[in-house]
């Protein structure tokens, strides 16, 4: 275990330092949809629960702000059975709704003068990644594993891409969005899903794939 743990934080590091050499060319990264159609192919695409790929490469934005919090991003998580989804219902509805209200939209680069700033606003003020953070932050505190709680990276219909918070239960994947107040299950968003942390370790990323058939909101 000391040896996994030691292991995951090299990588880690090693991650960290390439994304910082790298920070100047964050945005373009992010604002690309690395994940073509091709490489979502071989994924499992029959299930209520996203079918999940190889290893992704992490957001710049998590990176960094998994160094200024860290109790929110543990190397090892320890996997507990997933939830039921009647038992947490009303938290991710209130939750998501009082985030939802509390926190007003502003990018990060009109915010704090860069791009990919994530982070849990404490001014009422952040992104689409900072609602899925706080939300998932929140919802930990309810009682719902970090195992059970994922930041997802989606393609939105227009073709921008957004951040969500995945809530995995024994029932399937609901996604929380600060673009709605209402829940819904990852197929019936109307999204792309392209890729999301990792359930066995939250500083690890993977791809994510795609139903054949998109149900689109009307």
């Amino acid at each position: 275990m000391e040896t996994a743990t030691f292991r995951a934080g090299l990588r880690f590091g090693a991650t960290l330092a390439l994304a910082l050499a790298l920070a100047p060319l964050a945005f373009a990264t992010f604002a690309a949809n690395p994940y073509t159609l091709q490489s979502r192919q071989g994924l499992n695409t029959t299930s209520r629960k996203i079918p999940v790929g190889p290893e992704a490469d992490a957001p710049f934005g998590y990176i960094d702000f998994c160094m200024r919090f860290t109790a929110q991003c543990p190397f090892d998580i320890k996997q507990a059975r997933p939830v039921t989804t009647w038992r947490y219902w009303p938290q991710m509805v209130n939750i998501n709704r009082h985030v939802n209200r509390a926190i007003k939209p502003e990018s990060a680069i009109r915010h704090y003068g860069r791009y990919q700033y994530w982070t849990i606003p404490k001014d009422g003020y952040g992104d689409c990644a900072d609602y899925a953070l706080t939300k998932r932050r929140d919802l930990a505190r309810a009682g719902i594993p970090l195992s059970d709680l994922n930041v997802a990276i989606v393609g939105l219909p227009n073709g921008e891409l957004h951040a969500v918070l995945v809530v995995s239960t024994v029932d399937g994947d609901y996604v929380l969005d600060n673009l709605r107040h209402r829940i819904r299950l990852w197929n019936r968003t109307g999204y792309v899903f392209l890729s999301e942390m990792s359930a066995r370790s939250p500083t690890n990323w993977v791809k994510v794939g795609q139903p054949r058939r998109q149900q689109h909101l009307r």
